[in-house]
């Protein structure tokens, strides 16, 4: 909001990642906030602290890619149209999403940006597991896939959104272990 100074606000406290390149942004974003809140504009103002660190090709890669682990206190952990998705099992706009994602991790793989990519090549590897999981998925491989799941449940890298995994164990039913 461009009124927190307003209303007697007396500080507030940003806790960067242990991953300092991916730090970047939500620090960039925040200076511009902290610049001028009333011109502040969320959505074009964080494309433009992404541009601030990297380089322009892979700015709306990068965009995409962030939109999946928006852990926030303040909104919504995922975009509307997501949770959307997922509320309606809409396969169609699901699987348009995994390829967008894949997408654009493969983009940001190809580019220049070494700190970055070795800072989350972890999630990037997690999200071309999850690509399989699903072309599997729509391939008919049911069973292969229940198994796989249980292993995703365990993995420490995955997606706050995890659309895949969330969306194949709402359609085949696996309940929680």
């Amino acid at each position: 909001s461009p009124y927190l100074c307003e209303n007697h606000l007396e500080g507030i406290v940003l806790n960067p990642m242990d991953r300092w390149e991916v730090s970047k942004f939500t620090l960039a974003s925040f200076s511009q906030y902290a610049f001028n809140a009333n011109s502040f504009r969320g959505r074009d103002d964080f494309k433009k602290a992404i541009l601030s660190v990297v380089s322009e090709d892979i700015v709306e890669d990068i965009y995409i890619f962030s939109q999946y682990f928006r852990n926030s206190r303040i909104s919504n952990s995922l975009p509307f149209y997501l949770i959307d998705m997922l509320n309606k099992v809409d396969i169609k706009g699901i699987d348009k999403e995994v390829n967008r994602l894949f997408n654009a991790v493969q983009n940001i793989k190809n580019s220049d940006q070494k700190n970055l990519l070795e800072s989350i090549m972890p999630w990037i590897l997690q999200i071309e597991e999850e690509k399989i999981l699903w072309q599997n998925f729509k391939d008919g491989y049911v069973d292969d896939v229940k198994n796989k799941i249980k292993l995703f449940n365990k993995s420490k890298h995955k997606t706050s959104a995890n659309i895949v995994v969330k969306t194949l164990k709402k359609i085949l039913d696996i309940k929680e272990t």
